[in-house]
């Protein structure tokens, strides 16, 4: 009765102090999206093959040789390092072991619930050991100590394989992912899925595909990320170490039909997205105002660059090795921009500009409610209103009768990094977490953070997307479904 009692109570304190336990988690309003290349442990169902990552679980269906959504943002355990996974013969159980304990997520109940120890049952396929006979992918050497070695010289050590019985090997590595091999033929396939580095400060959505890229911390892969949410598949664009500088930061990315433009803090990239790799990397002294972008947008054959010191205007349409361009503003930081009734809205380090796109004429808002000493940090619209994310506030002018409104509840929430609108739903980033403004004949806010399910509160960049608002964090990417029943 003692032993009873006592293991209640633990019970009890490991479900109140456990980090990684949530009560409130609303089923399916979040999926977390993070670097899932380093790989404690795979585990073979009868569906799925199950890899615990430092960023939560991961899923391949084997039938339909794909990726499935990974069990993160699931009540009970969000996006913990998992050191041990292990599945039921039926895939309805999975046991993982963290550092928080051990937990077992149940399909029927979609969640995830501590547990003293994973059970000792048996699992479909065998863990094996090292084969010396595989053969690497392109690009790849294969050390018979099971490490996999990159063009640059980087390494990557095989951790786990499990046969699954059916000829498959299934193998998670230290840095690569996932890895898959036919027992006979040995040829090693990898099985790309997640973002290639944690940390987004930029997203762009670009018909259905995401692309994301962040600041280099110092991981062995560096680049970009494009994501295709409607297929579930990522393809990685990496960059040779070195290639920006350590910390380096993605400010921006904007696209047009055939190619990709990334704002960084040492000039602009352009990614070929039919080759999906970086073909040109343009700087001040290919004719950008300076070399630290901090805005994008394309429209009609022309790229407007937003830098530290001024707006760069570029024909897109020309050679990349004599483009075309010009410079308004050189005494302004250029912070946000938007197209609005063919004119270009400017937000900068000291206000709002409005550049006529017919007749070339600039203009500058003298409303101080978004001018003067101002920093204009984000600008967006919808067909009622144009909106401001202005140093700590949010504004709003109503386009059809100018009138400008304040919204002083969000100052409390310690400034807005990038702002997103569909319809009257204002989305806003920053570091308290989701902040969202339903915008109506009464408005009403709401903060979503990782008690919902979050990867982090730390939001960087946002975007809605169809029935969602993508969230670029310093710890991955997060799919909120802002339509949620239960939300509204």
């Amino acid at each position: 009765m003692k032993k009873a009692i006592f293991k209640s109570l633990a019970l009890i304190v490991l479900l109140l102090c456990c980090p990684g336990y949530s009560y409130e988690f609303l089923p399916g309003l979040v999926v977390n999206y993070s670097n899932f290349s380093f790989v404690h442990s795979v585990a073979v169902g009868f569906k799925y093959v199950y890899f615990g990552t430092t960023n939560g679980v991961t899923r391949y269906n084997i039938s339909q040789d794909q990726w499935d959504t990974p069990l993160t943002g699931i009540e009970g355990l969000n996006n913990s390092e998992i050191f041990t996974v292990k599945a039921s013969f039926d895939d309805e159980k999975i046991w993982v072991r963290t550092e928080f304990g051990y937990y077992e997520y149940t399909g029927v109940f979609n969640r995830w619930t501590p547990i003293s120890q994973i059970p000792d049952e048996t699992s479909n396929g065998i863990h094996i050991g090292l084969d010396f006979d595989y053969i690497p992918p392109p690009g790849y050497h294969y050390m018979n100590t099971g490490i996999l070695v990159d063009q640059y010289n980087n390494g990557y050590r095989i951790n786990d394989i499990v046969d699954d019985g059916w000829s498959n090997h299934w193998i998670g590595t230290w840095g690569l992912g996932v890895l898959h091999a036919d027992n006979t033929s040995r040829l090693l396939e990898p099985l790309n899925y997640g973002l290639l580095q944690d940390d987004i400060t930029a997203i762009f959505s670009d018909s259905g595909t995401l692309w994301m890229g962040g600041i280099d911390t110092g991981y062995t892969r560096t680049g970009f990320t494009a994501f295709d949410w409607a297929e579930n598949s990522f393809e990685h664009i990496e960059t040779e170490p070195g290639f920006l500088s350590f910390n380096g930061r993605i400010n921006a990315i904007a696209a047009n039909d055939k190619a990709v433009f990334v704002a960084t803090d040492d000039g602009l990239l352009v990614i070929d997205k039919e080759q999906t790799k970086i073909v040109d990397h343009l700087f001040q002294k290919s004719g950008l105002p300076d070399n630290r972008i901090l805005s994008l947008l394309a429209y009609d054959n022309k790229l407007y660059v937003g830098t530290e010191f001024g707006l760069g205007i570029v024909d897109i349409h020309s050679d990349s090795s004599e483009i075309p361009m010009k410079t308004i503003l050189p005494t302004h930081t250029i912070l946000s921009l938007d197209i609005i009734d063919n004119h270009l809205w400017i937000g900068t380090h000291l206000g709002t500009f409005r550049l006529n796109l017919s007749n070339k004429k600039l203009g500058y808002l003298k409303s101080p409610e978004i001018s003067g000493k101002r920093e204009i940090r984000s600008i967006k619209h919808s067909d009622q209103k144009i909106w401001f994310a202005v140093d700590y506030d949010l504004k709003s002018i109503d386009r059809n009768s100018a009138e400008i409104e304040n919204y002083p509840e969000i100052i409390q929430y310690d400034g807005l990094r990038s702002i997103a609108v569909s319809d009257t739903v204002v989305a806003m980033a920053t570091n308290s977490g989701l902040l969202l403004l339903f915008d109506g004949t009464k408005d009403s806010h709401f903060l979503y953070t990782v008690s919902d399910g979050l990867i982090s509160n730390d939001i960087r960049d946002l975007v809605f997307d169809g029935d969602y608002i993508w969230l670029g964090t310093d710890k991955g990417l997060t799919r909120f479904w802002y339509k949620h029943p239960s939300l509204f």
